[in-house]
């Protein structure tokens, strides 16, 4: 009890700093950010209440997918759910609930993201107090429409989405084609030759394409509409309008969640319950064959497997993980578009390592979310894993090797895509490859060591299982582990930009003649050993510690 207070304490600092940080640097960054926006002559308004439409247009949406995939999870893949719906409870009260403990997994996230945006548009346009207390209350009636919204779409997912491969990839061909379709009827409209009198006007043809943000039906345009009424920025009105407009279709949609729920949830989680216990049956008989064969590679193979029909049959798993890896190509796909100078040595060091950074971090996003629960899934199951002839530490080291593979051969293939993108020579290249994959094998050991050094067998649920200490540490790991890693790999170049005087390059200010890498006494092969020093002692630290948690874990007493 001691032990788990003190880790509570810790846990509950560590998030606090960092929250305030947050607070502290958003509202300084949004604050500036939004000021230099004010200062651009005709357009500085327009831009203003653009960006808040969209901040708000991409958080319903996130929402609605965040609340999503945790409502499936709690809702038709918790065990608790089965033991619930034997009680003589109503089973649109156990979905009831799960759509509450969504909203406060999903949602909290959006005030802290949302309030250094308001605290800077209230100090931008001088808001009285009233004005945060009214912006609390109404984002806190926003929340629950996403939730209700991804309540139904579950519902309807799980009891009508076509059993079978088929049936999926017909339904996502049909959305596809849908999105084409649209896509060819935007044509945009011909400037040439013809007159526009106002700049304004030029301003809104230039920014159409984000105007669905705007659009009446969408229930975020409401929100941003009602806090720029409030801060003054328009004259429209409809301000005590539009906020009972979103305080009435949130209380309907949970309505409608509810009574959706009476009618499709328990036939929902019969047919997902027959389908998965079919597949369960399948995947163990297939397993046991491979476990019972001489050999310790079919034994390891047998891991490997069902770790990966696993994966692949948990949509909350590889639909984030789609997601993740599809923001990063399309971003790395646009990253010549950024506007900036590439002949400039200043500018394209700045964007390489700026590009190595966010790769660092998505990668970070992907094995703390992904590979720091692995061990703890395994749950009251893994008593059968440990009966298996090979000794129960390897199955970490099969997972840590498992991740490490999966996540190298991504951003390998992300550091090759953007290395010629940004026309980088091949010596660079293999710099950025060669420093993510010793990142890659640092972060991937933090996630799956801590992990097992933090297990929690009692939960199901991966969201909920990042969101404990261990993963609250593994962040804060990952983050430092990153931080330095840039440091160390960026040092120099830094060095060499020192030499021929960076705010001089910063201006456009070329140098005459380049400067020798081997006269600033720390090299990029330097570089790479000093990564290697730091980050492979402490992978193995970390892994050996975790695998003695696991020789002396007692499988009998598990949860």
């Amino acid at each position: 009890m001691t032990e788990a207070l003190q880790r509570s304490k810790l846990m509950i600092a560590v998030i606090s700093l960092f929250l305030l940080g947050y607070q502290v640097l958003g509202c300084l960054f949004f604050s500036k950010g939004l000021g230099f926006v004010s200062k651009i002559p005709v357009m500085g308004g327009i831009l203003q209440e653009r960006i808040l439409y969209l901040i708000f247009f991409l958080f319903f949406f996130m929402l609605i997918f965040s609340n999503a995939v945790l409502l499936f999870v709690g809702a038709f893949r918790n065990r608790q759910s089965s033991w619930l719906l034997a009680l003589p409870i109503r089973p649109q009260a156990i979905f009831a609930g799960r759509v509450a403990e969504s909203i406060g997994y999903s949602s909290w996230g959006l005030l802290v993201l949302s309030a250094p945006i308001l605290i800077s548009y209230g100090l931008l346009h001088d808001a009285d107090p009233l004005f945060y207390l009214k912006s609390i209350l109404l984002i806190l009636t926003f929340i629950a429409l996403p939730a209700a919204l991804a309540g139904i779409i579950v519902l309807a997912i799980a009891r009508w989405w076509p059993a079978g491969k088929a049936g999926t990839l017909t339904v996502l061909a049909i959305f596809v084609g849908l999105i084409l379709w649209k896509a060819v009827q935007i044509v945009p409209p011909d400037l040439l030759g013809t007159d526009i009198a106002s700049a304004e006007l030029a301003i809104r043809d230039t920014l159409r394409h984000t105007e669905i943000a705007q659009h009446p039906m969408v229930p975020s345009a409401w929100v941003s509409r009602t806090l720029l009424g409030w801060l003054g920025a328009h004259t429209l009105g409809g301000e005590t309008f539009g906020s009972m407009l979103m305080l009435s279709h949130s209380l309907m949609a949970l309505l409608v969640v509810g009574v959706v729920a009476g009618a499709v949830y328990l036939p929902a989680w019969s047919r997902l319950a027959r389908r998965s216990s079919r597949r369960t049956e399948s995947l163990q008989l297939s397993s046991r064959k491979y476990l019972i064969q001489p050999g310790a590679f079919r034994r390891y193979l047998a891991i490997l497997r069902k770790d990966l029909i696993t994966f692949s049959r948990d949509p909350s798993q590889w639909i984030q993980t789609s997601i993740v890896v599809g923001l990063l190509v399309v971003y790395t796909l646009n990253i010549q578009k950024m506007g900036y100078d590439y002949d400039n040595p200043f500018w394209h060091t700045v964007i390489c390592f700026l590009n190595f950074a966010v790769c660092s971090l998505a990668l970070s996003t992907l094995t703390t979310r992904f590979v720091y629960p692995e061990f703890s899934l395994e749950g009251q199951r893994l008593w059968i894993i440990g009966l298996a002839p090979f000794p129960t530490s390897r199955i970490l080291w099969i997972k840590f090797t498992k991740a490490v593979i999966a996540t190298a051969m991504v951003t390998a293939f992300l550091m090759v895509l953007s290395g010629r993108a940004l026309e980088l020579p091949a010596s660079g290249v293999v710099y950025f490859t060669s420093s993510m994959l010793l990142l890659c094998i640092g972060l991937n050991a933090l996630s799956a060591g801590l992990g097992t050094l933090f297990p929690n067998f009692r939960e199901n649920n991966p969201a909920k299982m990042v969101s404990g200490f261990g993963g609250t540490l593994c962040l804060v790991a990952s983050f430092l582990l990153i931080v330095v890693v840039v440091l160390l790999i960026a040092l120099p170049d830094i060095l060499i930009l020192k030499s021929l005087g960076g705010m001089a390059l910063a201006k456009g200010k070329l140098p005459s003649a380049p400067v020798p890498e081997a006269t600033i006494g720390f090299t990029r092969p330097m570089a790479l050993i000093a990564t290697a020093t730091i980050t492979v002692p402490l992978s193995l630290t970390v892994l050996s510690l975790a695998a003695r948690k696991i020789k002396r874990l007692d499988f009998l007493r598990l949860p």
